[in-house]
């Protein structure tokens, strides 16, 4: 079932933040299982269409698949009803998938349900996921998502990786379900065991925010680096961020840097945000310099390569001279925005101690003047 409902972690410009927004994959057409059906010799082929034709129910998914794999989706269509209608479970969430995407058939998200619920009520782990699918997004159904957070329990119940991923989203935000950070932190660590980058980032931000997990910054930083390795734009992002920080990693800021513009090449606009940010204060250039090779003179050609070879050199060192000026502007103006943070931090706590003594002191008059009264 390509239908997959998948919450993404949101990145912000400054620290990582609760997981929120969600964020759908491409739907590609119908079941991924359909079109992964061998390519069938013409005796197999006609086999298989006697075995269906005689109304054996898997022989009919099976030439359901073969057409659907074909990109003959209108006969796939016809030999998957046949089969549901025999009760071919694998079937059922075929027809369901073809009403929900219109492959086949025209396009009915009501029907698509139907079918969903004939191959969950069977036990089937897609079935179930997609059940959940159409109550979370209202589709074919009212939305509801205490049916959503339902259905998808007990696929997760059959190990499915999907559906327990968007239900530690569920858990994480009380959404249908009694908030459980808990729960969700457990929910994530299976799919990020599998290696998935998006639970990899969302449980990354568990544990560098503390949500029922103690918090880890080291921790962090190593699942946002697999998801980020993995091309996730959301962890490229976040890990900058630690690597700006210092938080979980040592302190780097060409490593932040070169994590932003792998986000930023992806569009992600926390991540251009970011790369503004760190490149205020530097004069140095943004890349190598290059410089002409100077025309060889008519003299000796050997003394003219040893020319070049030291000419080369010292171009080099010109240019690790501007590259460690530029590390050196850049710290310095990270230092600085520190010291200015840490400084309007202090101030603030100052005021609002101040406050507080002012409003203890406005109430220990209150009940003086109470007492005095009395």
């Amino acid at each position: 079932m390509t239908i997959r409902l998948r919450f993404a972690a949101a990145a912000c410009g400054c620290a990582l933040i609760t997981i929120t927004g969600c964020q759908l994959p491409p739907q590609t057409g119908s079941s991924s299982a359909k079109t992964n059906t061998p390519t069938l010799s013409a005796k197999d082929l006609a086999a298989l269409q006697v075995a269906a034709q005689s109304g054996d129910p898997e022989a009919e998914h099976q030439l359901g698949r073969y057409y659907f794999s074909a990109k003959d989706y209108t006969d796939a269509h016809a030999w998957f009803v046949k089969a549901a209608q025999q009760g071919n479970v694998k079937s059922e969430r075929d027809v369901g998938d073809d009403y929900y995407y219109g492959t086949g058939v025209t396009k009915d998200l009501a029907t698509s349900v139907v079918w969903y619920k004939k191959a969950a009520d069977a036990g089937d782990s897609k079935g179930l996921y997609s059940l959940g699918y159409a109550y979370y997004k209202g589709e074919g159904e009212a939305r509801d998502y205490g049916k959503a957070a339902y259905w998808w329990q007990k696929a997760v119940d059959q190990g499915n990786l999907d559906a327990g991923y968007n239900l530690a989203f569920m858990y994480n935000n009380g959404q249908g379900v009694a908030r459980n950070n808990m729960k969700a932190v457990a929910l994530y660590e299976k799919s990020a065991a599998n290696g998935d980058p998006m639970a990899q980032t969302n449980l990354a931000i568990m544990y560098e925010n503390g949500q029922g997990v103690k918090q880890d910054y080291a921790q962090a930083a190593a699942l946002l680096t697999q998801a980020a390795n993995q091309g996730d734009a959301n962890a490229q992002n976040n890990l900058g961020l630690l690597y700006e920080h210092g938080q979980g990693v040592a302190q780097s800021l060409p490593t932040a840097i070169a994590w932003y513009e792998k986000a930023a090449a992806q569009g992600n606009v926390a991540a251009q945000s970011n790369l503004k940010t760190l490149a205020g204060p530097s004069q140095a250039p943004s890349q190598p310099a290059y410089y002409p090779n100077n025309p060889a003179p008519s003299s000796d050609q050997n003394q003219q390569d040893d020319s070049d070879a030291q000419q080369q050199q010292i171009q080099q060192e010109q240019y690790q001279q501007q590259q460690e000026q530029q590390q050196r502007q850049q710290q310095e103006w990270w230092d600085q925005q520190n010291a200015a943070a840490a400084a309007q931090q202090q101030q603030q706590e100052e005021q609002y101690q101040q406050q507080q003594e002012q409003q203890q002191q406005e109430q220990e008059q209150d009940e003086q003047q109470q007492q005095q009264g009395e």
